[in-house]
This record gives C-alpha cells, sequence and structure tokens, in this order.
C-alpha cells in the first residue's frame, strides 16, 4: 500500500471545509432558479469568505512541508559533496 501525499494529509481539513462551502453555496442558491439571482451575492459571499478562510488555514501546514522538503534535499546535496570530496 502506498503512502498517502502528505500535502493532501496536511490540507485534508481545509480541502473537507471548502467541499462543505460549496454544498452550503448549493443550499443558500435554493432550488427555485427563479431565485438564484437574488440567492447569488449572498450565497457568494459566504463561499468567499469560506474559501478565503481556508486558504489562510492551509498556509502554516504547507509553509511547513515545503520547509522539511527543502531540508531533505539540503542534507542530500550535502551529503553528494561530502561523498564525492572525502
Amino acid at each position: 500500500m502506498s503512502s498517502p501525499n502528505p500535502v493532501l494529509v496536511a490540507v485534508k481539513p481545509e480541502i473537507l471545509n471548502i467541499i462543505d462551502a460549496l454544498t452550503a453555496f448549493d443550499n443558500a442558491m435554493g432550488p427555485d432558479f427563479t431565485k438564484w439571482g437574488q440567492n447569488f451575492p449572498g450565497a457568494k459571499l459566504i463561499l468567499d469568505g469560506t474559501v478565503l478562510q481556508q486558504l489562510v488555514a492551509a498556509e502554516p501546514a504547507l509553509g511547513s512541508l515545503a520547509v522539511t522538503g527543502l531540508n531533505g534535499i539540503w542534507a542530500g546535496l550535502a551529503a553528494k559533496v561530502m561523498a564525492a570530496t572525502s
């Protein structure tokens, strides 16, 4: 069994919250298509706010992954330089 993608694991809560926000958008729009023009501004405002909040929440997790990944790259390069010069 392969290991899960670390990026997806890091942002899983945010992805699930965005999916919930899309569901809330659909619910706010309602089933009556004649009211969609009236409902759209409020529904879109809620959707935009929720998505922006989730992007801000995901930033620390993604930043941590980036630093961890870069540290691994630098350590690998240092090991290659040490091996080539020893």
